[in-house]
Parts: structure tokens; sequence; C-alpha cells
């Protein structure tokens, strides 16, 4: 009897420490879990700073843009389009949540951001339009500039169009990603 006893508490000794064993597994896979969210964080506020570092160029360009031909009013609407651009990115890109350790809210902040970014084209492109326009009633008596100036608009806008809309694509699957695996660690 005694024998058995003894078997039965040394059972019950190896269960304790295999469960054990096994909630300091599930601390780890959560710690793991946490860390991959703050990689992806990191990785989501680095899709921000070529938008920011293309805009300073742009920025950089508009002295020059009376020197091609177009008038003072258009290189400032030109400069002053390029800074609000900038700003824009800069203050939708702080607003990328935290990954504390409050899961539910950082949740409920990274779809608010995801909405917002996956919107913000929409703010962009009508003083971008508006940019177009004015550049095109510069030049209302040079038809060879227009083309030549349509041309170019719509090659550069090809390609900065091309690469900004891969950068949202980037921003928009690394938030997904991150609600994801959010939403699996609340599962469990």
């Amino acid at each position: 009897m005694e024998t058995i006893d003894n078997i039965q508490q040394e059972m019950q000794l190896q269960l304790q420490q295999l469960r054990s064993q096994l909630d300091r597994q599930q601390i780890i896979s959560d710690r793991i879990l946490r860390q991959v969210i703050k990689q992806s964080e990191r990785k989501l506020k680095r899709n921000f700073y070529s938008p920011i570092f293309a805009g300073m160029l742009g920025l950089l360009i508009t002295p020059i843009l009376p020197t091609i031909g177009l008038s003072t009013p258009v290189a400032i609407a030109y400069g002053v389009y390029m800074v609000v651009s900038i700003i824009t990115v800069i203050v939708i890109g702080q607003r990328i949540p935290d990954m504390g350790n409050n899961l539910v809210e950082t949740a409920k902040k990274m779809d608010k951001f995801r909405h917002i970014y996956a919107n913000m084209w929409k703010y962009e492109l009508l003083p971008a339009a508006i940019i177009v326009l004015l550049i095109l009633w510069n030049f209302r008596f040079n038809l060879g500039m227009i083309i030549w100036g349509l041309v170019g608009g719509l090659i550069g806008g090809l390609i900065g169009g091309l690469i900004a809309w891969m950068i949202r694509g980037n921003v928009l699957s690394e938030s997904d990603n991150i609600t994801a695996q959010i939403k699996e660690i609340q599962k469990k």
C-alpha cells in the first residue's frame, strides 16, 4: 500500500513539474509573439522614411522651378504642397500605435491607424491635381511646354505613384499582420 502511495505521489510530483514546464513554455511563446509584433512595428515605421526623403528631395527642387519657366506663385504652391505632404506623412507615422501590454487597446488603435492610412491617398490626390492644373495654366500659351510637362509629369507620376502604392501595400499588409498576431495572442 505504501509503494502505491509513493508511486502516486511521485506521479503527482512529475505532473506538477510537467505543468510548470508547460506554463513556462506558454510564457515564452507569448514573449516571442510580442517580440515579433515589436519587430513588425519597427518595420512598419521604417516604411515612412522613404516618402519623407522623397518629399525632402521634392522640396529641394522648389527654388529651381522658376528657372525652368514656372511662375513664382506656382513654385510656392508646389513647395507648400511638398511641406504639407511631408508633415502629413510624419503625423500619420507618429500615429502608429506602440505595442504596449494592453493588446486589445493596441489592436483597436492599429485598426484606426490602418483606416486613416488606407484613406490618406484621397487627401493627397486633390492638392496634387491642383498643382498640375496650376502648372498647365502657367504654360497655357506654350503648347510645347504643356506636352513635355504632361509627358514628364505622367512618367514621374507613374513612377512615384507605383512606389507610393507599393509602400502603401507594405504598410497596410504589415498593419494587418500585427492585428492578426494580436488576435492570435488573444485567442490563447
